[in-house]
């Protein structure tokens, strides 16, 4: 039985999965990051798109980190998933040949090639482990009440002064209304939402994704009105 389905614009040929997040290589389209946490109804959060012609089209999880093959530029690009729905870029591993698919066994990877086979790769040099990468403050993103009736408050926390674009959308990804976009200072911000759309009419009872989104930083959560 089927649950649920997701549209892909181009071709897929693989889906990796962390918690409730997975990951979908999308050929020229890059890698989408879908909310599953209802599977009904995946929900397209962001995309990896590296460059203008790449092909995206197998990746994996291994470690906490996430592994994306680029048949277009042939590479294998790794990050880490400190955070599933926003995947921090670590290093790229450029070769020359294009993957077919690809998997981890302690400090091998194994790639595949429809012509040339399969090859077999030194783990430490694709992902440089003996890189320290220093975590970077990110902005955070709280809702009170939540689950809501008539109105809600949104805390929005920045490590630095910082462009602010924070949206509502329901779970067909539909925009329903913008509650900031423009500078703030560093520190925290409220915002609060009357539960109505960018036309002042009231949105029906269920479930909302309030979108943080700067091109720099994203976040995405759900807030419930009852």
């Amino acid at each position: 039985m089927l649950n649920g389905h997701y549209f892909s614009p181009a071709g897929v040929s693989s889906v990796t999965v962390m918690g409730k997040t997975a990951y979908v290589a999308c050929h020229e389209a890059g890698l989408h990051i879908l909310d599953v946490s209802d599977p009904q109804n995946p929900v397209l959060i962001d995309r990896i798109l590296p460059y203008r012609t790449c092909c995206i089209y197998t990746c994996t999880i291994q470690g906490g980190k996430l592994y994306v093959a680029d048949n277009g530029w042939n590479e294998i690009s790794v990050y880490y998933l400190s955070n599933p729905q926003s995947p921090e870029w670590i290093h790229t591993y450029a070769w020359n040949l294009g993957t077919n698919d690809l998997r981890i066994s302690g400090d091998t990877l194994y790639t595949v090639n429809g012509q040339y086979g399969l090859n077999v790769h030194n783990l430490n040099a694709v992902d440089i482990t003996d890189e320290v990468v220093v975590p970077v403050p990110q902005p955070g993103l709280n809702i009170f009440p939540n689950p809501f009736k008539s109105d809600t408050k949104l805390a929005v926390s920045l490590p630095k002064a910082d462009w602010v674009k924070l949206s509502i959308y329901n779970l067909k990804g539909q925009f329903v209304r913008e509650l900031c976009d423009g500078f703030k200072a560093q520190g925290q911000h409220s915002f609060s939402w009357d539960g109505k759309d960018i036309h002042g009419n009231e949105v029906p009872v269920g479930i909302y994704l309030v979108r943080f989104d700067n091109d720099k930083h994203k976040l995405l959560k759900r807030v419930t009105r009852f």
